[in-house]
């Protein structure tokens, strides 16, 4: 170790060993420098506390903003490392003042300012935070909603919207055929969310939540429902989506629209509504008039409801421009559905009366998924259960499953409906197939039935009494 009487220690902790002094600024300035003087460390000053520069461009040694990098005047001796040579600065690890083990630094090294450290929660976090969001603008195409979020937000990943009202807003509705083919993707973190959503028109959007996103307070007091008013004529001819996967409700989603040439479908994954002291229609679609087309898709749902209705849709307007395309794994046990149509239906239970309104309208077999009908099906208590279907004879379109379970149900609807209202599915995958012809009673499944006791006593012969 070298050691070096007589130099000082920098406010900041930073001991000086320099290699030029100077009693004034002005002569420092004055001073002829070379290449090799750079990164040198000069002192300034007839007495301590000294002022400190390190020599940063000699071809600039005399503006004192270009040639030089000022260190704060300080008091003190120091201890120089035995690693320090000449014409280089000394340099310490921290702020504390002890020696770090690179102490020889070139001068290329020389950074143009000092680092500054923060403490944990205080102002530099802050400014850290500032940062980070300033490098994440708003994205198109996806926003983020934390409802914990305490900074100021843009709706990025760093700086996410607190509310889902507040993307909506950023999102905003379609004012050219651009904006409607665009697609947005709301992700959610889990939590409550006590407001309700007005979607903005002519949007394709999805609101999607790892967790559970649930619409309320809570204590699930409030009622929040969900809105869609369409009065603007569409630009782009294409089908709009809105996508709600994970998403707690608790009150109606309602739909209406005013402008002809709409075309919507609506998607609910892995939802279900939860105040147990609902009793409105889950779905209402009242509003919704003849000529644009809404259909339903309905992926592990359950719609619950103290009310009458669980979907419902116009009653004044022909209803075949509403339909409930798709339907798999749903509970549908407490309350009717009347709408324009059905597409496919697999593996619901169902609890209450069923109105189709098939007549000939804009959604056709072409509109909902194939094949149309019931597939494994049940009914909680079919005796109390009326199916209306203003469609031809054998509208009602059932596997033997939900056909068996249906068993009991009031058929109702145009006279041709109730001469025969069964029609089996024609589909190969599901059970019986097309050779399943059900007549209003159990003639079919006991065919089926023995056609295959005749199949397995040929393949087993005479064991088989």
């Amino acid at each position: 170790m070298s050691a070096f009487h007589g130099q000082q220690t920098t406010a900041d902790g930073v001991h000086i060993l320099p290699r030029y002094t100077f009693t004034t600024q002005a002569n420092m300035l004055a001073a002829a420098y070379t290449a090799a003087d750079e990164g040198c460390c000069i002192q300034v000053g007839n007495a301590a506390p000294f002022t400190y520069y390190i020599m940063k461009d000699s071809g600039n040694s005399a503006d004192l903003a270009l040639g030089y990098v000022a260190i704060a005047a300080g008091t003190g001796d120091f201890v120089g490392p035995a690693g320090a040579i000449a014409g280089n600065v000394v340099s310490f690890g921290d702020a504390t003042g002890l020696v770090g083990a690179d102490s020889g630094r070139l001068a290329a090294n020389i950074p143009s300012s000092m680092p500054i450290g923060f403490a944990e929660g205080g102002t530099g976090q802050t400014t850290s935070q500032t940062a980070m969001e300033a490098l994440s603008p708003a994205p198109v195409g996806t926003l983020y909603v934390n409802g914990t979020y305490t900074g100021t937000s843009t709706g990025s990943v760093n700086a996410p919207f607190t509310t889902i009202s507040d993307a909506l807003t950023h999102i905003g509705p379609a004012t050219t055929a651009a904006m409607e083919l665009e697609s947005w993707t709301i992700l959610i973190s889990p939590g409550f969310y006590d407001e309700d959503l007005s979607i903005p028109e002519l949007r394709t959007i999805s609101f999607l939540c790892e967790g559970l996103c649930i619409l309320s307070d809570t204590a699930l007091a409030t009622t929040r429902s969900i809105s869609l008013n369409c009065t603007s004529a569409p630009m782009a001819i294409f089908p709009k989506l809105i996508r709600f996967e994970r998403v707690y409700m608790t009150g109606s989603f309602v739909l209406t629209s005013f402008a002809g040439g709409q075309e919507y479908e609506i998607k609910l994954e892995d939802c279900m509504w939860a105040s147990p002291t609902f009793a409105g229609a889950n779905i209402d679609a009242t509003g919704w008039p003849q000529g644009p087309q809404l259909r339903f898709y309905l992926t592990r749902c359950r719609l619950n409801t103290n009310g009458t209705d669980m979907i419902l849709s116009n009653t004044i307007s022909p209803q075949a421009d509403v339909g409930l395309a798709f339907a798999a794994d749903c509970d549908f046990s407490s309350g009717n559905i009347t709408m324009g149509g059905y597409g496919h239906i697999e593996g619901c239970r169902m609890g209450g009366s069923h109105d189709w309104k098939w007549t000939a309208g804009p959604i056709s077999a072409s509109n909902l998924e194939h094949p149309v009908g019931y597939v494994d099906c049940e009914w909680d208590n079919p005796n109390t259960h009326t199916i209306t279907c203003d469609g031809p004879a054998g509208g009602f379109q059932v596997d033997s499953m939900s056909y068996r379970a249906s068993q009991g149900i009031n058929f109702a609807g145009a006279a041709a409906f109730t001469a025969d209202p069964y029609r089996g599915l024609s589909n190969a995958y599901y059970p019986f197939g097309g050779q399943w012809n059900p007549a209003g009673n159990d003639k079919g499944v006991r065919d089926a039935l023995e056609r295959l006791a005749t199949a397995v006593q040929g393949l087993l012969g005479s064991q088989i009494p």
